[in-house]
C-alpha cells in the first residue's frame, strides 16, 4: 500500500485555505501588533521567549523534530526507497531524511484532516471574529496536547474551549467514540495549553494578548464525513471578508449543535470541579455565539 494513501489531497481547496490562513494571520497580527500567528494561522511559539527559557524551547523543538521523524518513518530503508522512486530524490544520509520529512509535512498539510482544521477556523472567524479570537494551536500543542484550535472570548479574555477535528469520525462512529474521547479528556482535567493566549485591556482600553500556559480548558471534538467536507470547502470564497455562505452557516449550526450535545453530556459526568466551572463559563459564551450567528439569518 502506498505511504501516501489516505492523504487524499485536494489541490484547489488547499491553495484556497492557505490563502485564507495567511489573511487571518495578517489580520490578527495587525490587531494585536505582534507576530503571534504564523502564516498558517497557528500560534507562533517563538513569541513565548518571555515565558519559557531558551533551553525549554530547544527541548520543545527537539520533541517536534523527533515526532516528525518517527511519523514520517524517514530513516526506514523501505520508506527511503519509496520516496526516491516516487519523487526522484537523489540525496542520501541526513539530506535524504530531511527531504522526506519535508515532503511528509507537505502531504500532511494537504490532507483532509488538515483542511478540516483550517475550514473550522475560517467558518468560526467569519461568524464570531468581532467578539472571539479563533486560531490554530501551536505545533507543540497539536503534537503534545492534541489541540487543533482555540477560541478566546475577547470580552472576558478567556480561552473558552479547544477543538480537535476528527475527519471521517461520523462515518466510523460514532457518537459513542466521541463521547468516550471527551469524557476521558474532561476526567483528565481538560485541555492543557502550553502556548495559550488570553486577552486583557491595557491602560488605553485596547485589547492586548497575554501569553502563557492554561489548563482545565473544555475540550471538544468536531467531526465531518469526507463528502460533507468537500461540500464545505467548495462553498468557501477566496476572501476572508466574504460573508459566510449558506453552506458555511449550515455547518456552523451543525458544529454548534454538536458542542451543545457534548456540553450536556459532560454535565452528567463526574469530572474535576474546575473543568466543570469552565464548562459552565463556556455555556455563557455559547449564548453570545448564538447571538452572533443570528445576524446572518
Amino acid at each position: 500500500m502506498s505511504l501516501e494513501k489516505g492523504f487524499n489531497t485536494i489541490k484547489k481547496p488547499k491553495e484556497k485555505m492557505d490563502g485564507l490562513m495567511g489573511e487571518l494571520a495578517q489580520r490578527v497580527n495587525g490587531e494585536f501588533g505582534e507576530e503571534i500567528l504564523n502564516s498558517d494561522a497557528s500560534v507562533n511559539s517563538e513569541e513565548f521567549k518571555d515565558v519559557y527559557d531558551l533551553e525549554e524551547m530547544k527541548d520543545d523543538e527537539l520533541m517536534i523534530k523527533n515526532k516528525q521523524l518517527m511519523w514520517s518513518a524517514a530513516t526506514n530503508e523501505n520508506t527511503q526507497k519509496f520516496y526516491q522512486e516516487t519523487y526522484n530524490f537523489t540525496e542520501d544520509g541526513e539530506a535524504l531524511t530531511e527531504k522526506i520529512v519535508a515532503k511528509y509535512l507537505e502531504n500532511r498539510d494537504s490532507s483532509k484532516p488538515a483542511l478540516l482544521e483550517k475550514a473550522v477556523v475560517v467558518v468560526f472567524h467569519k461568524i464570531l471574529g468581532d467578539k472571539f479570537l479563533v486560531v490554530r494551536s501551536s505545533v507543540h500543542d497539536d503534537y503534545e496536547n492534541g489541540i487543533d484550535n482555540m477560541i478566546i472570548n475577547k470580552e472576558t479574555g478567556e480561552v473558552v474551549c479547544t477543538f480537535d477535528e476528527v475527519h471521517g469520525e461520523a462515518k466510523y462512529g460514532g457518537e459513542d467514540r466521541k463521547r468516550e474521547k471527551i469524557r476521558k479528556k474532561a476526567q483528565a482535567g481538560g485541555a492543557k495549553i502550553k502556548h495559550g493566549l488570553s486577552v486583557k485591556k491595557n491602560s488605553s482600553g485596547k485589547n492586548e494578548l497575554v501569553k502563557g500556559p492554561i489548563k482545565n480548558v473544555p475540550a471538544f471534538f468536531l467531526s465531518l464525513e469526507p463528502a460533507k467536507l468537500d461540500e464545505l470547502l467548495i462553498s468557501m470564497g477566496n476572501n476572508l471578508n466574504d460573508p459566510p455562505s449558506a453552506v458555511e452557516l449550515e455547518f456552523f449550526d451543525l458544529f454548534i449543535q454538536s458542542l451543545e450535545e457534548q456540553t450536556n453530556f459532560l454535565n452528567n459526568e463526574r469530572i474535576p470541579s474546575q473543568v466543570k466551572i469552565n464548562i459552565d463559563n463556556f455555556k455563557k459564551s455559547l449564548v453570545e455565539i448564538k447571538n452572533l450567528r443570528s445576524r446572518f439569518n
